[in-house]
């Protein structure tokens, strides 16, 4: 019978496009950003771009399930905001372009920039990124922490056509709540190449599959003895099994391997990396 599994995805690239200039990117910075900027940088609008590869994770003829997208905010100054995913519609690259101001740098050959899908030679049908104008998940986005994407209707069927068509995979545009021209809502996200590998962004995939998982064999650490007191027994450590099973921590009465993934977010949040 297919088997339920849950896949963890790292981003394989991601960038920041600026309205300012077709000539900026971050294509390797720790950061990007999306939203727009507030008087202080002329109002001016960034788009993120994000993609995951997912042919070489899940098998080929899996079925997608749930996916849900996290990103952590690593600065804010503007309260809360929606931001929306959109899939892209070409192709797009990310060179080495690097900075962690949010103010974007030089953009280098291969680069995403507001006109170029790759710097300099490929320009965007649409200045600003090729995507559906409709969104694939929305999300109120405030203060700093990780937020949650997903999953929707769409969100499984970008996933699944990125599984089922690999070369149609461009990704995601993240983009901020344009309607206002003068109202700044511009956020700051970790980026897959931020040092702390606890923040980067992640794609948790459930999907079922006839095909099984590889088992990955783990060492057992042999326990070390030590000296007791003769005649005294040693008992166990009693677990607490009933906090174990009831862990259905995002109510849909399923305990699963989403569920383990909120605890660990959880985790992260309240201990740190």
């Amino acid at each position: 019978e297919p088997m339920s599994t849950v896949a963890i995805l790292s981003a394989s690239q991601d960038n920041t496009i600026y309205e300012d200039s077709a000539d900026l990117s971050n294509g390797l910075g720790p950061i990007f950003n999306a939203g727009r900027n507030g008087s202080n940088g002329n109002f001016m609008l960034r788009r993120a771009l994000i993609a995951f590869d997912v042919a070489s994770t899940i098998p080929a003829g899996a079925t997608i399930n749930r996916v849900t997208l996290t990103l952590r905010v690593s600065k804010e100054n503007s309260g809360m905001n929606t931001f929306s995913l959109h899939p892209l519609q070409a192709d797009w690259g990310e060179g080495d372009s690097s900075e962690d101001q949010g103010m974007g740098t030089t953009a280098q050959t291969g680069d995403a920039t507001w006109m170029h899908r790759f710097y300099d030679t490929d320009q965007w049908t649409n200045m600003g990124a090729d995507f559906d104008a409709n969104p694939s998940a929305m999300a109120s986005v405030d203060e700093t922490g990780s937020y949650d994407w997903g999953s929707t209707t769409q969100m499984v069927a970008d996933v699944q056509s990125w599984l089922d068509n690999p070369s149609t995979n461009y990704g995601w545009a993240i983009v901020g709540d344009e309607s206002g021209a003068t109202t700044k809502n511009v956020k700051q996200f970790d980026s897959k190449d931020n040092p702390t590998e606890a923040n980067r962004p992640m794609l948790a995939v459930e999907y079922l599959s006839e095909q099984q998982p590889t088992a990955t064999p783990t060492e057992t650490a042999t326990p070390t003895p030590t000296d007791t007191m003769e005649g005294v027994t040693e008992s166990p450590t009693p677990v607490d099994t009933a906090s174990i099973e009831d862990t259905d921590t995002n109510g849909d009465g399923v305990i699963n391997e989403f569920d383990l993934l909120n605890v660990l977010k959880y985790w992260k949040q309240e201990v740190g990396p």
